[in-house]
């Protein structure tokens, strides 16, 4: 075995009416040459990961094995099965199927990935299942044809009315004379009201079919709704990065911090250490990690259990005694669905006390556009502060201390008094204290850093 060879996982699916892979392959990672360390797409969270080890208790599957292989053959070409029970051979003459990523072919359902991560080349889909942890799809070798031709995004898709329907060459050509109007599509949801105002204004035309690839921007509130695959660069803006529960979850982002640290220890560098800023916190949906939470955590502490994937506050709650955790995650797994995993969770070591501003719990948001990334070029705006109404207390048990969006907030009985004080500019004062929020921000922050 050397980096870069391969390690196939055969096993047994739990679910008996789920269509088995031939040799019962359901999943396969990179060595990395490094002891058992491999690297691959394991827990279907949209992103590749380094794992300590290629063995892992799966959920979707039992009986595991463990297959090493060179991927020498892959690379010099040879695709071709060895097996006596299901031999196949790539033909010299290759035509790629509407599903391969070789196909020149314009599919409109192309772009809805596999749930299960494992979409097989050639003219067949990995199964799907929603509810799939590792990669199993069916994984038939291709190779590519001789010559493929290429076409240009722009002539597969033809002008578009406002309800993104094809036009007639006439309605074309006096599209052309007039210079072709910009498109904007919209799926709901994240102030989707004020997009489509700004975007008329300026004379831009909404697409009534929302799943038409000729829009120059979709504005949509869920990813989903973007076929990346389709996407032109250059030509088309859309609202969401792929791959962007990396950022966006609780469990995707401690784990972009974690990689990040073990990257800059690597390589020697000295940078900001994660745990300068970040505390304490654990994946409770890792058994190795929900036992060190249990071995660390002591009673009386004031622990924050956040799901993964949740927004609003909703799903959080104050630790202030391990059996709250523990019935927790028991509810979670007895009362998930069939065929499905409980939901993800942290653990955090609550801050105290925390910064406050006028005696009030608060967070800052602030905006940043990524125009490039080569050149590395952002755009900063200043964006508004969000404070609880009621002050702090760390014996409370009620959330509206603890969290500041307003969906929490809302809850609180002096609210409707208190509004406007709950929501805040960075520049403006507030009634309950003389603080500029930003400035006594970044005031608190120098003296830390100093510190």
């Amino acid at each position: 075995m050397r980096p870069g060879d391969l390690v196939f996982v055969s096993g047994t699916y739990f679910n008996e009416q789920r269509k088995q892979q031939r040799h019962g392959m359901v999943h396969v990672e990179i060595w990395l040459g490094d002891g058992e360390k491999t690297v691959g797409a394991r827990w279907q969270k949209g992103r590749v990961e380094i794992h300590e080890s290629y063995q892992f208790v799966s959920k979707s599957y039992h009986s595991m094995q463990y297959h090493f292989r060179s991927i020498d053959t892959w690379l010099n070409g040879i695709c071709r099965s060895y097996c006596p029970e299901h031999e196949w051979e790539v033909a010299h003459q290759f035509t790629p199927g509407k599903y391969s990523i070789f196909s020149t072919e314009q599919d409109e359902s192309c772009g809805e990935e596999d749930e299960e991560g494992g979409g097989g080349g050639g003219d067949e889909r990995g199964e799907k299942e929603g509810s799939g942890e590792e990669d199993g799809g069916r994984s038939e070798a291709t190779s590519p044809p001789d010559k493929v031709q290429s076409l240009s995004p722009l002539a597969k898709c033809p002008p578009v009315s406002a309800s993104g329907k094809s036009v007639s060459h006439h309605s074309r050509s006096r599209a052309s004379a007039r210079g072709s109007a910009r498109t904007f599509a919209v799926c709901g949801g994240n102030a989707a009201p004020l997009v489509c105002e700004a975007l008329r204004s300026k004379g831009w035309v909404q697409l009534e079919d929302t799943s038409s690839t000729a829009f120059t921007l979709k504005w949509t509130e869920i990813s989903k709704h973007i076929n990346y695959k389709e996407f032109r660069e250059g030509e088309q803006i859309v609202n969401h990065f792929p791959n962007i529960s990396l950022l966006t979850t609780k469990i995707g982002l401690l784990e972009s911090l974690r990689a990040m640290q073990r990257l800059q220890s690597a390589a020697g560098a000295r940078g900001l250490r994660v745990a300068s800023f970040l505390p304490d916190t654990y994946r409770l949906d890792r058994e190795e990690e929900r036992a060190e939470f249990t071995r660390v955590y002591s009673s009386g502490e004031l622990w924050i259990c956040k799901p993964t994937g949740a927004n609003q506050g909703k799903g959080i709650f104050l630790v202030r005694d391990l059996q709250q955790v523990l019935d927790r995650l028991e509810g979670d797994e007895k009362h998930c669905k069939i065929a499905s995993r409980p939901t993800p969770r942290i653990a955090q070591r609550y801050i105290t006390p925390p910064l406050l501003l006028g005696g009030r719990k608060f967070d800052i948001r602030v905006y940043m556009l990524v125009v490039a990334a080569q050149p590395y070029v952002v755009l900063y705006g200043d964006g508004y502060v969000r404070l609880s109404c009621a002050s702090y207390n760390a014996a409370s048990h009620d959330l509206t201390v603890h969290l500041t969006n307003q969906f929490q907030q809302k809850k609180h009985p002096d609210y409707s008094t208190m509004r406007e004080d709950t929501v805040r500019t960075t520049s403006d004062e507030c009634s309950f204290c003389s603080l500029q929020p930003l400035a006594y921000m970044k005031t608190m922050l120098n003296r830390i850093y100093k510190s």
